[in-house]
This record gives structure tokens, C-alpha cells and sequence, in this order.
């Protein structure tokens, strides 16, 4: 479980001054109890179909990495596509 504090903490951060805390903790459960779990069957479970294409993950960095960026990343598309339509509301000529 303390691998999944890592990786919340990585998507939290980076997206931490731009975000109300509504939106940090429906990221942190989304995170931690739905996306971190599947990913890490995937990895360490020996049914999973990365352990089963001999896929290893050195103490955890894989997993972690690869589901924190990929979800900061997905926070701030979100957040730079909220603020477009922002913009295109109060600016005419945009």
C-alpha cells in the first residue's frame, strides 16, 4: 500500500496549486484503489499479462512511474482543456 502513497503523491503534486481539494481527493481514491491495483496485477501477479511476457519490475519504480505520469498528465490535459473553454467564453475574439 505504501507503493500506491508514492504514486498519488506524484500525480497530486504535480497538478497541487491548480486543483481545489474536491478534485486532489477524487484523484487520490481513483488512484489508489481503482488504477494502482489493476496495473500492479498486471506487473507482479504471476496470472498477469505483463509477468507472463517475463516483465520485470525492479522494487516497484515501473509501476509507480508509469501510473503516476500517466495520470498527472491526464490531470493536466484536463485542467489546460477546462481552461481553454474558459478563455472562449470570456475573450470574443478567440
Amino acid at each position: 500500500m505504501s507503493l500506491s502513497v508514492y504514486c498519488v503523491s506524484l500525480v497530486t503534486c504535480g497538478g497541487l496549486e491548480r486543483s481545489s481539494i474536491l478534485a486532489d481527493y477524487v484523484v487520490t481514491l481513483t488512484v489508489s484503489i481503482v488504477i494502482f491495483p489493476i496495473v500492479v496485477h498486471w506487473c507482479w501477479h504471476h496470472q498477469g499479462w505483463l509477468a507472463q511476457l517475463s516483465y520485470q519490475d525492479q522494487a516497484g519504480a515501473g509501476v509507480i512511474h508509469v501510473v503516476s505520469s500517466n495520470d498527472a498528465l491526464r490531470v493536466q490535459c484536463n485542467k489546460s482543456i477546462h481552461f481553454m473553454i474558459r478563455c472562449q467564453e470570456r475573450c470574443a475574439w478567440f
